[in-house]
């Protein structure tokens, strides 16, 4: 019995350093991608029902200028910035960004949080970005195109 409950908790923790080492390595990969964001291997879409495009769907094609402030809030990025969003039951709101980096889509919503953050969702993980830059960026984006 003693046997049984001693390899049930060793299972139990070997499963849990599993999932945090691959939650550590899909963070520096999301890091890695968006750092990987540029003009000339990019298109970033705005997309918001106030523009009349649908939820992560290829809105407004954002110009040069845009994509390179967006590279440059990217750029300060760090794993810091970036935490799992285990409950997945925040409401996004109705507006983000659409980036396609060499054929690789990923989607950035603005989300309804007291921290400003904003959501992405990388690899079948949903994560927060916690950088004001970056939402203010989008609601900027959002004011001057609706």
């Amino acid at each position: 019995m003693r046997r049984s409950v001693f390899l049930l908790l060793a299972l139990v923790c070997f499963l849990v350093l599993i999932v945090g080492c691959s939650a550590h390595h899909d963070k520096a990969e999301l890091v890695r991608w968006l750092h990987s964001v540029d003009k000339d291997n990019s298109e970033v879409y705005l997309w918001g029902s106030k523009l009349g495009s649908d939820k992560c769907s290829s809105g407004k094609l954002l110009a040069e200028d845009e994509v390179v402030c967006l590279t440059e809030i990217f750029a300060e990025l760090s794993g810091a910035d970036i935490t799992l969003n285990i409950d997945s039951d925040v409401d996004t709101l109705d507006y983000g960004l659409l980036l396609v980096v060499d054929g690789v889509e990923c989607c950035i919503h603005g989300a309804d949080t007291p921290y400003r953050s904003s959501e992405v969702c990388f690899r079948d993980k949903q994560w927060w970005i916690d950088r004001y830059e970056l939402r203010d960026f989008m609601c900027d984006l959002v004011d001057r195109y609706q």
